[in-house]
């Protein structure tokens, strides 16, 4: 089966994922510094703070980054295309 697709669908797509990427990675960039919580209890209920932080926020943001990253460079390619085919 082959289906032809219209690149500037994917372009947006691909637009559209980069931009959530990096929104992504802001919000862990701003969890590198954060303290978590100490563990408590609450009528007998142990809660942990499981929120990303220190290198953890770190990896997350750069692998958002790079994933924008690649999303944007296909975006640009196709951006270019006459026509997309998905051949199966």
């Amino acid at each position: 089966m082959t289906m032809r697709i219209d690149p500037s669908t994917l372009t947006n797509i691909c637009q559209v994922a980069a931009e959530r990427f990096l929104d992504h990675a802001k919000e862990f960039r701003k969890l590198v510094d954060y303290k978590p919580k100490p563990d408590h209890s609450v009528d007998g209920t142990l809660h942990v703070d499981l929120t990303p932080h220190g290198d953890g926020a770190r990896r997350l943001a750069e692998q958002f980054e790079l994933q924008a990253k690649e999303a944007r460079a296909y975006a640009d390619h196709l951006a270019n295309a006459e026509y997309v085919r998905v051949v199966e």
